[in-house]
């Protein structure tokens, strides 16, 4: 599972519309939140996503690897479910919001450049685990 982390070379079935995703429970750190992000290697650029497990406690990860260079990939903390009751078990895929009800969450987004916050993201990193 690990080798989805990895931008492949262009994958045939992703002509057109071909995609896949994964769905990932990301480890918090003792203050609560999650640290994810995508690490460009070969332009030394980072982008990371900060936000709370509690307010947050999926992450969906939307891959594109299409022929010629159209590449995309997508990264969406989320709460609930994305795919539906039918093909999805985790407890929380009937979460709704009664109508009048609101929540409030905090992400932050940062944009590393420098190698020091690049490591610093890359030590979260940890093994993906398939969904039980």
């Amino acid at each position: 599972m690990n080798r989805l982390k990895r931008v492949p070379a262009a994958l045939s079935e992703h002509a057109g519309s071909g995609e896949r995703g994964l769905i990932v429970t990301a480890e918090p750190e003792a203050d609560g939140d999650c640290h994810v992000g995508l690490i460009n290697d070969q332009l030394k650029l980072g982008l990371e996503f900060i936000y709370s497990a509690k307010a947050f406690p999926r992450m969906a990860h939307w891959q594109h690897y299409g022929p010629r260079g159209s590449f995309a990939s997508a990264l969406e903390p989320f709460y609930g479910s994305l795919l539906g009751r039918a093909r999805d078990q985790h407890p929380l895929v009937d979460a709704t919001l009664a109508p009048d009800e609101s929540r409030h969450y905090r992400l932050r987004l940062r944009v590393l450049r420098n190698p020091a916050e690049l490591r610093e993201l890359a030590a979260h990193d940890g093994p993906i685990q398939p969904v039980r």
